[in-house]
């Protein structure tokens, strides 16, 4: 009896162990997640000090995670006011060059690949994104390219995230990350009945 009860309680505890993990890995949840104006990151992220949630997401996601002092990455699933970003709605994406040698941006379905659409703009960069006078940059994300120069596709993307990586961020914001001032995304239009 007692050998009985000991393999249903090893039983029992793995399967709460495997199906906490499955969630937590599953909903990209870590302890060290931070939100930046909206973008969350993870500054234990390509770190030795990583807990093994970090691991996990990134290991489930293929985020590289390079070091802090290589790059440091954000991610955003909602536009400004907290709403879930869709490929119905038309957003700009504004703001200015982040302290950084070189950024980009790029644009993940909900299956966190590259939406498949073959527009070619699943990302915006600092080398090819035009910039208007004060070196502020607008860039359109959008299922059809529209009234901006720098455009990043939504086309079959369904519910989606933006990514922001700034590859050999100056010092000053490796000191204090909460220092960066990130691009802001409002909505601009949705499809009837949407958002």
């Amino acid at each position: 009896m007692t050998l009985r009860f000991l393999g249903s309680a090893v039983l029992m505890g793995l399967v709460l162990g495997v199906g906490a993990a499955v969630l937590i890995v599953g909903r990209l949840a870590t302890f060290s997640d931070s939100s930046y104006s909206g973008w969350h990151g993870n500054e234990l992220a390509g770190q030795a000090a990583a807990d093994i949630y970090t691991r996990a997401a990134i290991a489930r996601t293929g985020l590289l995670a390079l070091t802090r002092e290589e790059t440091l990455y954000f991610t955003r699933y909602a536009d400004a006011d907290g709403v879930a970003l869709n490929e119905r709605c038309s957003y700009l994406l504004e703001g200015t060059d982040p302290p950084a040698r070189w950024w980009s941006v790029t644009l993940y379905a909900a299956d966190n690949y590259l939406a498949r659409n073959g527009d070619g703009a699943a990302s915006m960069d600092q080398t090819r994104v035009v910039r208007a006078e004060g070196g502020r940059f607008r860039i359109w994300v959008a299922a059809a390219a529209d009234r901006e120069p720098n455009w990043i596709s939504s086309r079959n993307a369904g519910d989606f995230s933006l990514t922001l990586r700034l590859y050999n961020p100056e010092p000053g914001l490796l000191e204090d990350v909460h220092s960066l001032r990130p691009p802001v995304i409002r909505t601009v239009s949705c499809a009837a009945g949407e958002a």
